[in-house]
């Protein structure tokens, strides 16, 4: 099965630097096959053949715990999942919505309730819009990701919640490379 994972927070402004072709060589001690990264912000595209799929964010954060010291939470997704996320997108039902302004929030878990309206009234009347559905925050910027009030950092302590955001764009690639048995570029197997 091939999977997509999310890496939270990694070579991010200089901190918590990982080399994509040590984190490519680490996933190939595991075990992992065809491993492609896009950017350098924590994508991996991989095939699992050996691992239960519950078992796969586990092992790759203890992985790069023993080699890097660091703690990263683990997103994993797979192709029809992401593939969801895409179609469940309430801005992409608008006409001539901006794609380049769409960000798509990961969230560890559900928020309740009460966390949901503890980061509206935080945000107050701001023009980006943004809706929770599920485990996702889907983000319709009118400004920079730079300058919202919607960042990463905001999302996390108002909604108590780990939580790794992705530019759109960055997701439609990664759901045509989920479902591609491709050869991965740099491939080091």
């Amino acid at each position: 099965m091939r999977y997509v994972v999310f890496l939270k927070g990694i070579n991010v402004a200089e901190k918590k630097r990982v080399p994509m072709n040590d984190l490519k060589s680490l996933m190939i001690n595991f075990n992992f096959k065809n491993i492609t990264t896009i950017l350098e912000s924590g994508n991996i595209v991989f095939d699992n053949i050996q691992y239960q799929r519950h078992t796969i964010p586990r092992i790759i954060r203890g992985a790069i715990k023993d080699c890097f010291d660091y703690d990263i939470p683990v997103f994993l997704h797979n192709h029809n999942s992401l593939k969801n996320i895409i179609k469940n997108n309430p801005f992409l039902q608008e006409e001539n919505i901006n794609k380049s302004q769409l960000y798509i929030t990961f969230l560890e878990d559900i928020p309740p309730p009460h966390k949901i309206k503890h980061l509206a009234s935080h945000l107050g009347n701001i023009k980006d819009r943004y809706q929770i559905i599920g485990k996702y925050l889907y983000i319709h910027l009118t400004t920079t990701y730079v300058h919202t009030k919607l960042s990463n950092r905001t999302i996390e302590k108002r909604l108590d919640i780990v939580a790794t955001t992705r530019k759109w764009e960055t997701i439609e690639k990664l759901v045509v490379m989920s479902k591609m048995n491709i050869e991965p570029i740099n491939n080091l197997m």
